[in-house]
């Protein structure tokens, strides 16, 4: 006996690769129009080797052809195959012609919602879904190549600690903390690589800095303000990871408590994709969380924000997680009224304080405002 699977293809990679995981199909029957005509190519290449894929080009507004095509499909099973349909993508249209052949002979219907269930369209109960798609799977299944990443839980407390210095610093000696990163940037051309073990800005007033090893030490005129033995220290100073750092922290802490079982947490942090066929990498990612049915893109900015920005979180969101993903940014600062309305734009999530007197305790909301961010659905 085989189970066969017709599934109509759509934008959403993502169910139709769960209803292959939850029911372990023998052979699919895969439903595509031109508008999805390379959508699926990379789910494909996935599939395990004992499933057995056939496709079909549809016109998926023609009512008559797609249900004679399912007929034929059907008349084709052995009498001990069942057959079954996921229906969650493709148009109205066609999942109405298929959901009629299927009524006709009392086959199984399943659709994914976008609250994480599956429906059995047949009798209408509803589950929670039993499988995800992994962080590696997601990104397979919109046809990209992983390069390199770190988890969040690889995250030492020390980092944490020492960004959290950081971010003191910053709040008590912010004139002195913009003051050292223009010379920085002026100076050193905003590059880590090429900050000496030592350097002093003389003017208006003396401040050393000592960088040896990746530690770091900051003296202004004389009075040591800024100490850490962290070998992370500098980068995490003068890049700005220091934010990444704290977000991340508070993200993974955040995805934990929400799981009861907590091997099911998929928070990685700088994600490097390969450009196909040059070996070189493209669009480090801040940190990606995976909802089970969706990726949750955050980038994390503790300085000037872009209207480019935005874009290349909306892009990364589209790329790499598909539309029903969710792009969120993370600010240190308040934003400009246009960057705010470019994110209502595009729909990218924001999170920021709403003035500078808010910016020092601002992160502490952020668990509190991804749990409705989590709950919200994209439509």
């Amino acid at each position: 006996m085989a189970l066969h699977q017709i599934i109509l293809i759509g934008d959403r990679m993502e169910t139709i690769w769960l209803g292959v995981k939850e029911f372990h199909p023998d052979v699919v029957h895969l439903l595509y129009s031109d508008a999805v005509a390379d959508a699926y190519i990379p789910m494909l290449g996935m599939l395990p080797n004992t499933v057995t894929a056939h496709q079909y080009h549809i016109d998926p507004f023609d009512v008559q052809k797609v249900m004679l095509l399912c007929e034929s499909i059907r008349e084709r099973l052995s009498p001990s195959d069942r057959l079954m349909y996921n229906l969650t993508e493709g148009t109205k249209v066609s999942a109405a012609a298929a959901m009629k052949v299927a009524d006709k002979y009392s086959d199984e219907v399943v659709y994914y919602s976008q609250e994480g269930e599956v429906i059995n369209l047949r009798n209408f109960d509803r589950r929670p879904v039993a499988a995800r798609v992994s962080n590696r799977e997601f990104l397979e299944l919109f046809g990209n190549e992983l390069d390199s990443y770190n988890t969040a839980s690889q995250m030492l407390p020390l980092d944490v600690v020492t960004a959290a210095e950081v971010k003191s610093f910053i709040e008590k000696n912010t004139v002195l903390y913009h003051r050292i990163q223009k010379y920085y940037r002026k100076t050193y051309l905003g590059r880590i690589e090429n900050l000496p073990e030592r350097f002093v800005i003389e003017h208006p007033g003396r401040v050393e800095i000592v960088t040896s090893g990746g530690s770091l030490s900051i003296k202004n005129k004389g009075k040591l303000l800024f100490s850490s033995a962290h070998n992370l220290a500098t980068r995490l100073f003068f890049t700005g990871r220091w934010w990444e750092v704290l977000v991340s922290d508070k993200v993974y802490r955040w995805d934990l408590s929400r799981r009861s079982d907590k091997s099911g947490s998929e928070v990685w942090r700088n994600v490097q994709f390969l450009i196909p066929g040059t070996g070189r990498t493209k669009n480090e990612l801040d940190i990606m969380v995976n909802e089970g049915i969706r990726l949750l893109f955050i980038e994390c900015k503790s300085g000037y924000i872009s209207q480019e920005n935005i874009y290349k979180i909306y892009s990364t969101k589209v790329t790499y997680g598909g539309d029903h993903s969710i792009g969120v940014l993370v600010s240190y600062y308040p934003l400009e009224e246009s960057i705010k309305t470019k994110c209502e734009d595009l729909r990218i999530r924001y999170f920021a304080p709403e003035t500078e007197a808010e910016r020092c305790k601002a992160l502490d909301r952020l668990p509190v405002w991804l749990d409705k961010v989590a709950r919200q659905i994209e439509l």
